[in-house]
């Protein structure tokens, strides 16, 4: 799937339930993931975040490129409702290309 705007990454629009309330004031925490051929991981690392006591916001996964992409698509498949999820198709760091996205 090609990027659609441009820069080399797609953001897909997933319907991610937010976990704390904001309205209830709870801080929200945001996690970010960020996965390189860590498909046989990603699952462990989102099953811990869920995990927490203190139930984050909201869960970012961000595929930097990785050669494994359809096996860390398919072990995130039971979690797409609950995360983000953001595919970069050349790897450049997960905090740059997300900051730069979100900055705008």
């Amino acid at each position: 799937m090609e990027p659609k705007n441009g820069e080399g990454h797609q953001l897909f629009e997933t319907p991610a339930q937010s976990l704390a309330s904001p309205e209830c004031g709870v801080e929200q925490i945001s996690v970010i993931i960020p996965a390189y051929r860590c498909a046989q991981y990603i699952a462990q690392a989102v099953q811990s975040v869920l995990k927490q006591t203190f139930p984050p916001y909201e869960i970012i996964v961000i595929n930097d490129g990785s050669p494994d992409t359809p096996s860390l698509e398919a072990a995130l498949a039971p979690y797409r409702n609950k995360i983000q999820f953001v595919r970069q198709s050349t790897t450049s760091g997960p905090s740059e290309r997300f900051c730069r996205r979100y900055s705008r």
